[in-house]
């Protein structure tokens, strides 16, 4: 490794273990609601409190990679499964398997629709989580999310997999506007590499 890269690394190791993860462990747990805030600014004050899955997720598994990776002790851990408490509790869909986008903190849910890119990343959270924890049975719920995906979502016609889908993984029919911020687009009718680049992401 080059000096160079070294110190890279060790600026990043610094800022993670002084800045990012102090921050993040101090400010975005919900010990009322459960889950964890993660609108928010740089004195804890909450923006946006409702619950949307890829935020939730990516949390749980920046906890349980920074355990495994010995950038935090067990507290990281406990965070980490803190989030997939809430996770499993709240925002799974248990008729249709799946999780719902967004859910507001007592546990509403705000939009039932599957969003495969944000499914993808429930996938490898729980992944990462249960290398992080050793648990099996969060394993094996990472492994029954992607055969969900596998049967509802992935279209063999083109070889691909849609945007979103109803909360029944069929089609959304009708008037529709996506939750998700800066998707001005009909959602319903393309396919972009971010939600396969994320999806091969998940299987790694």
């Amino acid at each position: 490794m080059s000096s160079e890269i070294s110190a890279i690394k060790s600026q990043f190791a610094k800022d993670l273990k002084e800045n990012i993860l102090p921050f993040w462990i101090e400010k975005s747990p919900d010990r009322k609601n459960g889950g964890f805030n993660t609108h928010i600014d740089q004195d804890g004050t909450v923006h946006i409190k409702n619950r949307m899955l890829i935020m939730q997720t990516r949390m749980i598994w920046s906890f349980a990679w920074a355990y495994r990776n010995k950038f935090w002790g067990k507290e990281s851990l406990d965070l980490a499964a803190h989030g997939v408490r809430f996770l499993l509790d709240k925002m799974l869909d248990r008729t249709h398997g799946g999780f719902y986008t967004v859910i507001a903190p007592a546990g509403e849910v705000l939009d039932r629709t599957k969003d495969i890119y944000m499914q993808t990343f429930v996938v490898y959270c729980l992944a990462e989580y249960a290398r992080a924890s050793g648990d099996k049975k969060i394993l094996a719920r990472a492994m029954e999310l992607y055969r969900i995906l596998k049967q509802h979502a992935y279209d063999p016609t083109t070889k691909s997999y849609p945007e979103v889908l109803a909360e029944d993984w069929k089609p959304i029919g009708g008037d529709w506007l996506s939750t998700k911020a800066g998707n001005e687009r009909d959602r319903r009718q393309i396919k972009t590499l971010d939600t396969h680049l994320h999806f091969l992401e998940c299987l790694t």
